[in-house]
């Protein structure tokens, strides 16, 4: 009995333990669940946090990953793309893009609607500094936008820290590089008129 009553106390904790800002430091960002919600097991691949309401009528998922700048300069709009290749292969039907911003950060978000009914997915993807967010609300029979728990959460994104934006070229430095194209310009135009010059004398010569 005793053992029953610990196993008892430590689920009501874990499932308390959600309630309350959550935070995920090596991806910069922290979310808030609502209490009561519990964790999905197993987690879908990939999924940083994965969580549902007590009757499991509506899911939170949270992805997160590093993407290189130089390299996907738009990794947000890459993420939604597949996302949204992936959805079609299996049904689902897309609304238009809407912007919207989460703890400051501009995400894009769209509602992904199975044509039979049932499940409706919003899916939030953005992209701050290093890091590609991607949020999914989902709700079983109804529209996520509806549901105050789930927007709740979806809402309570913010980063931990703020991304600084790139910095823009000073004046002085665009100056600089301006200057140096000329004299690079110049330089060549006194070297093509000395060739120039150095063959006509040479013809000049042999008549």
């Amino acid at each position: 009995m005793r053992h029953i009553a610990l196993l008892a106390a430590f689920l009501l904790l874990s499932v308390y333990a959600l309630a309350g800002p959550m935070n995920f430091v090596e991806h910069n960002f922290s979310v808030e669940m609502p209490s009561g919600w519990s964790t999905i097991s197993p987690a879908p691949r990939d999924a940083l946090l994965a969580v549902q309401s007590p009757g499991k009528t509506q899911k939170f998922l949270v992805f997160a990953s590093k993407t290189q700048s130089l390299v996907h300069p738009d990794a947000g709009r890459e993420v939604r793309n597949d996302t949204k290749d992936k959805m079609t292969k299996i049904g689902y039907k897309m609304d238009p893009d809407q912007d919207i911003t989460l703890g400051g950060v501009p995400f894009v978000s769209f509602v992904a609607h199975l044509p039979s009914g049932g499940s409706a997915i919003t899916v939030y993807t953005a992209k701050a500094g290093d890091q590609v967010y991607m949020l999914q609300a989902i709700s079983m029979g109804s529209d996520a936008a509806g549901e105050a728990q789930l927007q709740a959460a979806v809402q309570s994104f913010k980063l931990l820290h703020p991304v600084d934006a790139p910095a823009a070229p000073s004046p002085l430095a665009h100056a600089s590089g301006t200057m140096t194209f000329v004299r690079v310009f110049l330089g060549g135009m006194v070297i093509i008129a000395a060739v120039m010059l150095f063959r006509r004398l040479a013809l000049t010569r042999r008549k």
